[in-house]
């Protein structure tokens, strides 16, 4: 009974001192109005856009095995793949300098076609759909600058 209480003092010493870390997909959840869960607001107003075009679209449904330069096998996940087509979107917005699994899938997988939505083609869609589109969701969309790769839609 004693090192059981000591074993709970501990679990409460350490949940109070732990530090409370932001959840990798701060915006990520269900959306309604698209039928499915995302990761992000960029990717609900993507899918959105391709509803509006009337595009059917499947969301994370194919994985690819990707081998870097080192020849080290990672799982590649396209955000989304375009239903009857060899197109896939990729979603990057402002944080996907570190990362570059689509660069490797674009390269090893050349009978598809990748479509990179950076911050600068967002922006673009943006510009083009948001007053189209009910639900847009934009709330918070900071002024990054990100070398634009591609333009799909």
């Amino acid at each position: 009974p004693e090192s059981r209480e000591k074993m709970r003092q501990s679990v409460i010493r350490s949940q109070a001192t732990r530090k409370v870390s932001q959840p990798k997909y701060p915006h990520s959840g269900y959306r309604e109005d698209i039928g499915h869960y995302v990761r992000s607001r960029w990717e609900a107003n993507v899918c959105r856009i391709l509803n509006y075009l009337n595009k059917p679209y499947t969301y994370e449904s194919s994985r690819f095995e990707v081998q870097d330069r080192k020849g080290v096998s990672m799982i590649y996940l396209p955000d989304l793949h375009i239903e009857g087509t060899n197109i896939f979107i990729e979603i990057k917005g402002t944080h996907y300098l570190g990362s570059n699994k689509h660069l490797l899938f674009a390269e090893q997988y050349p009978q598809y076609k990748l479509g990179l939505i950076d911050f600068r083609t967002y922006k673009a869609l943006r510009r083009k759909y948001k007053s189209k589109i009910p639900n847009w969701d934009d709330r918070n969309l900071n002024d990054y600058t990100v070398e634009a790769q591609s333009k799909v839609l």
